[in-house]
């Protein structure tokens, strides 16, 4: 593992020039990668897509739906039997199938209302999803390089800055996840931003 230093920018222009600073100050070309990161969910990390292979969201849908499939098909049933007389079997048949598609859908969708939201205590917590944009990582084995590779960074307005032990092979961070949240090193102040 060695020590890599990345930031995030959100225009390609700025990523360059943070890159030629680097190069500038002495890293070589298999020392920095840039690369782009895509949105939260768009990883294509399975073969249906997205990055997690249940959404956090869907907690409970298929309980609803299986619930609701068997109070809907049961009422389906009933009101089926009940038109008996002008529809037939089919009718009753037909009935209790709409009862069960309804009621597995209105199940699903009950159990995917918005639950209240816990209020955030904590106004600086770090992001809990790595945000979309081009990434300038460069690998810095030395205390003094990842200093320099820091101070570039933020004077450059990267974003999102983090001081990772990560692999870095083939001039490139090959360990880099885009499913877990950056590590935050370093956020600029007010007076920085300005």
């Amino acid at each position: 593992m060695t020590n890599i230093v990345a930031g995030r920018f959100e225009l390609q222009v700025d990523a360059e020039a943070a890159t030629n600073e680097l190069f500038r100050e002495g890293f070589a070309r298999d020392q920095v990668s840039r690369f782009f990161v895509n949105m939260p969910g768009q990883h294509g990390r399975f073969a249906v897509g997205g990055d997690r292979n249940v959404s956090p969201g869907a907690h409970g849908a298929a309980t609803g739906a299986v619930i609701g499939a068997v109070v809907g098909g049961f009422v389906g049933l009933f009101v089926g039997f009940l038109a008996a007389p002008w529809f037939g079997t089919v009718g009753t048949i037909a009935a209790a199938a709409a009862g069960v598609y309804l009621g597995s859908l209105g199940g699903a969708l009950f159990k995917l209302q918005d639950k209240e939201l816990e209020p955030v205590a904590d106004t600086d917590a770090e992001p809990e999803v790595r945000q979309a944009g081009v990434m300038l990582a460069a690998h810095a084995p030395s205390p003094e390089r990842r200093a320099v590779a820091l101070e570039i960074l933020l004077a450059s307005g990267a974003k999102d800055i983090e001081a990772v032990d990560g692999l870095w092979r083939d001039g490139r961070w090959a360990d880099f996840d885009p499913v877990k949240a950056p590590s935050v090193e370093h956020e600029r102040a007010p007076e920085e931003a300005r």
